[in-house]
This record gives C-alpha cells, sequence and structure tokens, in this order.
C-alpha cells in the first residue's frame, strides 16, 4: 500500500469510515467480507454527485451547514452549494 501525506489542515475524522480490518475483528461484519472487497476493488464508479442533474432538480433543497464540523469540510460544502442552481446562503 502507497503511503499518502496529507497536510494536517486537511484531515478529517473517519466517523462513517471502515476499514478492511474491520471485517475480521468485527465479527458482525466478518459475512460481508468478501462483498466489501469487490466493491472496494471497483474503479468505474459514477460520480457521486452529478452537478447537471443537481442543476435541473425542481425539488427546494435545504441544509444546514456546520463551520466546525469535524466530518465535513465547510469550504467544500460551500463550494458545491454555490455551483448549484438557484443557491440561496443564509448566514
Amino acid at each position: 500500500m502507497k503511503k499518502v501525506e496529507v497536510p494536517l489542515e486537511n484531515q478529517l475524522a473517519m466517523g462513517s469510515m471502515i476499514f478492511p480490518w474491520m471485517f475480521d475483528e468485527i465479527h458482525a461484519l466478518r459475512k460481508f467480507k468478501g462483498a466489501a472487497h469487490i466493491l472496494a476493488e471497483k474503479k468505474d464508479w459514477p460520480p457521486l454527485y452529478d452537478i447537471t442533474a443537481l442543476n435541473n432538480n425542481k425539488v427546494p433543497v435545504v441544509a444546514a451547514v456546520y463551520y466546525e464540523d469535524m466530518l465535513v469540510n465547510f469550504k467544500l460544502v460551500m463550494n458545491n452549494i454555490l455551483d448549484s442552481r438557484d443557491s440561496v446562503v443564509d448566514n
């Protein structure tokens, strides 16, 4: 496995992450190890968010974004919000 150095200011907590070792150490996950490995090896996933589809969305979307969220980068979220059609930011 290649080691990747990430600057401290870019590191986020691993709140909703799952790691390969968990399928060995957590009994309830053992039966999913094979399927998880297949999914982890898949390389041709489509983009998680389709900006074009989001911009064509006719349903209003509202979200609370927290500046000091330990799991989500505030600037990244705000950039995505501002890229979406009809976005309104209320401070």
